[in-house]
């Protein structure tokens, strides 16, 4: 909930700038090159104006918003439930909310029954408080509680700590920068550290809704969060190993990842457990970057004008005059620095894309990979695999998502994203046996343009869609992978999404008249045939030679689909940040996975249910992965499964 209260004139005592924290000599030279602010002398007859509210059940994230600019002073006092006010507390100040005049930070607020603010200065004429506050829910504990039992370093997405992505004002792929992050800029939110763990997502939503409307951001200031319990999160929409615009620091939001702690650390120390998780996630940034955390850059803010030498991980005092990240967590940064240099190059991030059924998780797929909505959807059989395995690349081509149905219904989950992306066109994949002909009337009748791309098999059908894209590549590569054995198919859909090849199927001992049509067609300079001979006869290489003579004809496959997956990945990637982690037994998921690997140039590699094999795990390394999005609930992936090595 929002709330609006326009401060108006005080006759209250204006608030004693001598009460308040302020730093010991000692521990301002141990500070950053800006040191703490000093807030300014208003004078005796300072103007101020003030406001009293009333705050509702759950946490709130509150803060000032005014014309004109410093120099101000905002302060905010609490009184909780049957107490007095607590002491007035200083608001930090952003310089550079979105549009006119000036702001505070969101400060977090938990267990409070009234708050009051007062901003003196001259350029308190139009304040206005403004106040989000959200409650707990079933689904935030029961997201809190899935993000525990991981060995490796497991980070909540936006869907569970339940972003409202209406809310959001940005538009993901329009913030990508090509260079990489620089390195880190630790933060801390300031405000309450009394929050409980089922709380850490309404927190979220409530920095959430200050950041991206109050501040005029369009999104959560910070790239990621460590809350007091050691749990990471996503912060801003777009991938958290993408060089994503973001709005943590003047002048220094492109170039450099913030991580902040919710929570207030001037005054209260650090848990171990924050430190350890902020380490991790750190080594992982800066691993994901290529930047070294024993380095330091040269840097230019042109917004504040300054040239500095700062290290690759610094604090937000080291930017600009603020008490962020609080004395506590900023004496220890030599400490973070030293945690992490023993981390680098050993941590893998994990995340998870997971659901009550594949219907569900798909449909999840499909919005994480358009973030910003898309016009058509491949809609294809979620109980029928082979007629999806060829509709990867072709849905990659044309910006399309791939979602899943039953034969004679479309799932509730899969109407939901159809509705959610904006989708305008259906495309079907396979002939009535698989998608019965009324859900294309059904489809209909909800106002979407729907067509078919189905044959008589599994064989024509994937050779309608490699031949259906309409700019088809006339040179390039084409993977063939059997139609009978699925399994080596899963990853070839992602390589070829990223090669701008396509997919295609073959009998285990012959070559089908479609597959053989469709390839004179193409007229690939390349065919990649997937798996070992068990899956594929080496008279099937051989009749590919026929078909089309002036292209190389060869093997990747290995002694399982666990290690042919890891070889398909090497041969169509050079370099990766992330995959898409399915697993080797629930095929479908791996099938849905490839839109969002293509979102984020990665494969789709298979693991087993607690691990990596070995060989899919080398792949890492050799291509410097970061970040495995599980694709499939914990019955199918622990969280382990992205990182652990089996």
């Amino acid at each position: 909930m929002r709330t609006r209260v326009t401060l108006v004139p005080t006759s209250d005592a204006p608030v004693d700038l001598a009460t308040w924290h302020t730093h010991t000599t000692e521990e301002t030279e141990t500070h950053g090159e800006t040191g703490a602010p000093a807030y300014p002398d208003l004078g005796p007859q300072a103007p101020t104006r003030g406001a009293v509210v009333e705050v509702e059940a759950g946490v709130t994230v509150l803060g000032l918003r005014w014309d004109g600019s410093s120099p101000v002073v905002p302060a905010l006092r609490v009184r909780e439930v049957g107490e007095g006010w607590s002491g007035w507390e200083p608001m930090a100040t952003v310089v550079e909310p979105g549009g006119e005049g000036a702001a505070t930070e969101g400060t977090l607020v938990v267990g409070a029954a009234q708050v009051q603010v007062q901003l003196a200065g001259a350029a308190a004429g139009d304040a206005v408080l403004e106040a989000w506050t959200t409650s707990p829910t079933a689904a935030d504990a029961e997201a809190v509680a899935a993000l525990t039992g991981s060995e490796g370093l497991a980070v909540g997405t936006r869907r569970d700590w339940g972003a409202d992505e209406a809310l959001r004002g940005t538009h993901p792929r329009e913030l990508v920068a090509a260079n990489p992050k620089l390195g880190v800029t630790v933060h801390h939110t300031a405000g309450s550290n009394a929050y409980t763990a089922e709380q850490v997502p309404a927190v979220l939503r409530a920095i959430y809704g200050y950041h991206a409307q109050t501040l005029g951001w369009g999104d959560v200031g910070y790239g990621l969060l460590v809350d007091r319990f050691g749990r990471a999160w996503e912060g801003r929409a777009g991938g958290v190993d993408e060089n994503i615009q973001l709005a943590h620091a003047t002048g220094m939001n492109r170039d450099w990842q913030g991580i902040s702690v919710i929570g207030d650390h001037d005054a209260v120390d650090v848990p171990a457990e924050v430190m350890s998780t902020l380490a991790s996630l750190t080594a992982f940034t800066l691993d994901t970057h290529g930047a070294d955390v024993e380095g330091e850059v040269e840097y230019s803010n042109r917004t504040l004008g300054w040239t500095r030498t700062l290290p690759v991980v610094h604090g937000h005092e080291d930017v600009m005059a603020t008490l962020c990240p609080g004395f506590r967590l900023y004496s220890r940064l030599p400490e973070l620095r030293l945690m992490v240099a023993g981390l680098q190059g050993d941590v893998v991030a994990t995340q998870r894309v997971g659901g009550t059924d594949r219907y569900v998780v798909a449909a999840r797929l499909a919005q994480d990979a358009f973030l910003e909505g898309t016009r058509t959807a491949y809609l294809t059989s979620g109980e029928s695999l082979p007629d999806a395995l060829g509709v990867g690349p072709v849905a990659h081509a044309g910006g399309a998502a791939v979602l899943l149905t039953r034969r004679d219904a479309v799932p509730q989950a899969s109407l939901l994203a159809l509705a959610g992306l904006g989708v305008q066109e259906v495309v079907l994949v396979g002939g009535d046996a698989a998608i019965a002909e009324g859900v294309a009337e059904d489809l209909v009748a909800r106002g979407y343009a729907v067509r078919r791309v189905g044959g008589a098999d599994r064989f024509v059908t994937a050779a309608m869609l490699a031949t259906s894209v309409e700019q088809a590549p006339v040179a390039g590569t084409a993977y063939v992978a059997s139609g009978v054995e699925v399994a080596d198919a899963l990853g070839g859909a992602a390589a070829a999404a990223e090669v701008d090849g396509s997919l295609l199927l073959t009998r285990p001992t012959g070559v089908p008249g479609a597959t053989a049509a469709a390839l004179r067609e193409l007229g690939p300079t390349r065919v990649v045939v997937l798996g070992g001979e068990g899956a594929v006869g080496p008279q099937v290489l051989d009749q590919l030679r026929s078909v089309v003579p002036g292209a190389s004809v060869e093997r990747v496959g290995g002694s399982d689909r666990y290690r042919t997956s890891a070889l398909v990945a090497r041969d169509a990637f050079p370099t990766a940040t992330s995959t898409v982690v399915a697993s080797g037994q629930a095929p479908v998921d791996a099938l849905a996975g490839t839109q969002l690997a293509a979102r984020y140039e990665g494969p789709v590699v298979l693991a087993r249910t607690t691990c990596l094999p070995a060989a899919v795990s080398s792949v890492y390394a050799d291509l410097g992965v970061t970040l495995s999005r599980l694709a499939g609930g914990s019955d199918v992936l622990s969280w382990d499964a992205g990182s652990r090595t089996c």
